[in-house]
């Protein structure tokens, strides 16, 4: 009899897994960059960012996660 799974059929799910975590690092990294970088404009230039760039970052973050989630 052959085993449940192997080697071989977990091989399309760990490709996903590596690509989601690297998906979900690439998000992080540029919500971080954004946020510190929005602190730094702030403390430096007395600037604080408008509503379209909090928008954009919203909507960039929404659709991280929705792609994400349909991982």
């Amino acid at each position: 009899m052959k085993p449940a799974t192997t080697k071989e059929d977990n091989i399309p799910q760990r490709i996903m897994l590596i690509v989601g975590a690297v998906f979900l690092l690439a998000l992080t990294d540029a919500l971080v960059k954004h946020l510190s970088d929005s602190a730094w404009g702030y403390l430096l230039f007395n600037e604080i960012p408008d509503a379209m760039t909090w928008l954009g970052m919203g909507m960039i973050l929404t659709a991280g996660l929705v792609v994400l989630r349909q991982q």
